[in-house]
């Protein structure tokens, strides 16, 4: 009886699942500046189960895209749990690049980053439109590549996105998380740039990183969080390398990145488990507190 009882209670919230996400529509479409042309993306959209409304997660992969990396979808499961949905975007496709462009970060690089934007804002907006959604309850987080465009939403107002040509696509959120992000050298604008971090922003990176190499980001922090009412944290991982909530082995291989920004740099990257159970519970604490609950 109780074994029945159990599947019919996953059975109802299936069903349940189900229906909300009959309400959502399979793909939205924005101006890319970057390739000069709209571009269309999937919506790839998670629900816990329970009644809502939910907060939202837009999850934006690193450079190799949706693998081998499985940041997102790790995430996505640990988001779940804590009751949140989640919106995991493929960038790259869409835009006629190929799912990793690793290789190409020469060509496509900051300003690939940049233009992620013009997805995020989009997937805010739908995300705002939807019924099990709350509306003050959406934050952006990115890894690696992806961390790159969430730091650009976080420094950028809306006179610059206006400019670019976005103008007509900006969507306000209401966290945002950077997973080893490229905080930049001395010269980049991340570090010179002192407009105020307006939105709650968390940093979570490794100290062994040598990717993205961790002293900026602690330069960054220095730098930033004092004009920024608190809004600008950093969690530091004992012992970890880049890519640290993966699922890829420790490996070495060429990047570009390292301590002068450059490429064919020697790095190393893999999963740490401690790690990445310590950055779900930094995460949690920073949402319960950042977010409207």
């Amino acid at each position: 009886m109780l074994a029945f009882m159990r599947v019919f209670v996953a059975a109802a919230l299936s069903l349940a699942t189900t229906g909300v996400l009959a309400q959502v529509p399979e793909t939205f479409t924005v101006y890319s500046r970057m390739i000069a042309r709209d571009v269309t993306f999937k919506v790839d959209l998670d629900v816990p189960s329970g009644e809502g409304p939910f907060s939202a997660v837009i999850l934006l992969h690193g450079c190799g895209g949706l693998s081998p990396s499985r940041a997102p979808a790790n995430w996505r499961r640990a988001f779940r749990e804590m009751g949140y949905a989640t919106m995991i975007i493929d960038s790259f496709p869409p835009r006629g690049w190929p799912s990793s462009i690793c290789p190409k970060e020469p060509e496509i690089g900051w300003q690939g980053q940049n233009d992620r934007t013009a997805e995020a804002f989009g997937a805010a907006r739908l995300l705002r439109g939807l019924p099990f959604i709350k509306k003050n309850g959406i934050v952006l987080m990115g890894f690696s590549h992806g961390a790159g465009t969430v730091l650009y939403v976080a420094q950028r107002d809306d006179a610059y996105w206006t400019s670019r040509g976005y103008g007509h696509q900006i969507e306000r959120f209401d966290a945002l998380i950077a997973n080893y992000p490229w905080c930049g050298t001395e010269k980049h604008f991340f570090r010179t740039e002192r407009r105020p971090i307006e939105t709650p922003l968390a940093i979570l990176i490794g100290d062994g990183d040598n990717y993205t190499p961790v002293e900026f980001c602690v330069a960054y922090e220095a730098a930033r969080a004092p004009s920024s009412n608190g809004n600008v944290s950093l969690k530091v991982y004992a012992g970890t390398l880049h890519s640290f909530d993966s699922g890829l082995p420790p490996t070495i291989g060429t990047g570009c990145g390292g301590p002068n920004g450059g490429c064919n740099v020697r790095v190393s990257f893999g999963h740490n488990e401690t790690a990445f159970r310590q950055a779900q519970k930094d995460v949690a604490a920073f949402l319960k507190e950042k977010l409207p609950q």
